[in-house]
């Protein structure tokens, strides 16, 4: 779980996924579902695709949304 989802967040969310990925052979599609990002308005969530830059909807799971770090890792 990353608290912030800028450019540079998502990119080192990208390194960790491409890491996983070669690890494991998994897809890194598989291996993003595996890595969270939470940004100034809550939880990077597919009801919020809409609305979100480019480089952050690779990470959008399906989740309900939710607003704070606190819930996210709860």
């Amino acid at each position: 779980l990353f608290l912030g989802a800028g450019e540079a967040g998502t990119g080192i969310a990208e390194l960790i996924a491409l890491e996983i990925s070669r690890q494991t052979k998994a897809p890194i599609e598989e291996c993003r579902k595996r890595v969270w990002l939470v940004d100034s308005k809550g939880l990077i969530v597919d009801s919020r695709r809409d609305s979100l830059q480019s480089f952050k909807k690779p990470w959008a799971h399906d989740h309900e949304p939710l607003t704070s770090l606190l819930d996210a890792v709860q």
